[in-house]
Formats: structure tokens, C-alpha cells, sequence
């Protein structure tokens, strides 16, 4: 039998009938944590849409009765990978959460000078090594973005990532180990979404499903991803057809 990718276990995940042996696994560790499995659906199926008024990132990937559930696979997980608009707006609003006289403390102007550098990450560039398959697939994208055949300079991935991205990695590695306080709301939020798109939305995520635990989404469980060797939060590379653009990736490991 083919291993489950990723969207396959969160479809099984939800399915009352499936006999994914992961899958079963999971759900066998929600039952014995109280949720309500005999209520599952999809996301979809719930009807949960992504609140992209809100600038945020869908967080709710199936439902248990009240539950609303990130379903993550064993191994590394990606918990956000959004482009430089949704990023920014999530670092202002984990920002924003925070009393006036806190947010002074943690060094407010240094946060949004990181925050405006993310926003303006490229959202259309390219990377040298995918130029001629992005002229192949997206020739009507990629022409601009040329001049004589070569890549322009303000459309240079590569360029970008030699000159800014390790800026902007290190201070966001810097930030986060200097404001413990700051940095928990960050994992919460990219875990949750509750403050991009507030606590009790329905693509908010309340709880996190694995092959080896069901949890509520609270402050141990925050704190224990936080604190965990395989956190990373760091400027990657997404490419469609060729075309690059910046996101701020976060993930972690999930273990037993």
C-alpha cells in the first residue's frame, strides 16, 4: 500500500470509514481524548471557507463535533508558508494583541521595520536556474521580467536571496529568541490563526491531530512548539511553472 501524503491523512482522517491503519491510529487517540468522531467532516465539507479578507491562513483542515482540527503527519510539518502580505499582516497582528506599554517593551519599531521587509518580498521573480521553464510554461509572466534575455534586476531571485533574505533570517531568528513572549503568540497563530482570523472563526484551528496524540491547541502544547530543536521560521522559495516567490516558511517535527 502507497504511504498517505499529506492531504490523504487529512482526508482519511475524517473519513467515519476509512481503515488507513494512520488514520485509524489517529482517530483512535481522539476518541480516547473525548472528541466527538462520530460528528467528522472535511473542512470543505463543513463548509469552512479561507477568510482571505482577513489576511490570514485556513488552519481548520477537518471537524470533530465542536472541534475544529489541524491535522498534521508524522515527521516535518509545514505550519504556514504565506507570501510577504499575509506574513506581514500576521506579525502585526500578533503585535496588535498585545497592551501598548507591552508592545513598547519588545521593541515595536524593530518589528515593523522586519514586518515591511517581509511584505515586500518578491512575488513574481525568477530564479536562474528556472528561467527556461518558466519561459516554457508562463512565457506571458516571464517576458516582462526580462530584458535582452536576462533577468532584470528588481525580478532576480537570486539577487534577493544573496542580499536581503539573510537580513531578514537573522533577525527574525534574533526577534523571536529575544521575546519569548512575542515569539509564543507567533507559533500560536501560525498553529491557530486566532489572531489573524480571531478565536472563534470557523478556519481557526482549537485542537491538533496526529498519528500520536490528539491535542487541545493550548499554551503546553504552544510552548512545547516553540521550544522544540526543530522549530524554524525562515524566507523560502515557492515556484509555480518557474515563477518564484518569497513566503516566510515556519515548520516543526512532530514526534511521538
Amino acid at each position: 500500500m502507497a504511504e498517505l501524503t499529506a492531504k490523504q491523512f487529512e482526508r482519511e482522517c475524517a473519513n467515519p470509514y476509512t481503515t488507513e491503519p494512520l488514520a485509524v491510529q489517529a482517530r483512535n487517540h481522539a476518541i480516547a481524548a473525548g472528541a466527538n468522531i462520530s460528528e467528522s467532516q472535511t473542512g470543505q465539507e463543513a463548509g469552512i471557507k479561507n477568510p482571505r479578507k482577513r489576511g490570514g491562513e485556513y488552519k481548520t483542515d477537518i471537524v470533530f463535533g465542536s472541534h475544529r482540527v489541524s491535522v498534521k503527519k508524522e515527521g516535518g510539518v509545514q505550519l504556514s508558508s504565506a507570501e510577504g502580505k499575509t506574513s506581514a499582516n500576521m506579525i502585526r497582528k500578533v503585535l496588535q494583541s498585545f497592551p501598548a506599554d507591552q508592545r513598547t517593551l519588545m521593541d515595536e519599531p524593530r518589528l515593523q521595520r522586519l514586518a515591511e521587509a517581509i511584505e515586500k518580498m518578491p512575488v513574481k521573480s525568477l530564479a536562474h536556474h528556472n528561467l527556461e521553464k518558466a519561459k516554457k510554461k508562463k512565457p506571458t509572466v516571464t517576458e516582462p521580467m526580462l530584458e535582452n534575455g536576462k533577468i532584470r534586476p528588481e525580478y532576480d531571485w537570486d539577487h534577493y536571496s544573496a542580499t536581503q533574505r539573510p537580513w531578514i533570517d537573522n533577525e527574525l531568528k534574533d526577534y523571536l529568541a529575544q521575546y519569548p513572549d512575542f515569539k509564543h503568540r507567533f507559533v500560536e497563530e501560525a498553529l491557530t490563526g486566532r489572531y489573524t482570523m480571531g478565536h472563534d472563526n470557523s478556519a481557526s484551528a482549537s485542537h491538533v491531530l496526529t498519528p500520536h496524540y490528539y491535542k487541545p491547541i493550548d499554551d503546553r502544547y504552544i510552548d512545547s512548539v516553540a521550544n522544540s530543536p526543530s522549530f524554524k521560521a525562515r524566507i523560502s522559495a515557492k515556484s509555480r511553472g518557474g515563477v518564484t516567490s518569497g513566503t516566510l516558511r515556519i515548520d516543526y517535527k512532530v514526534r511521538k
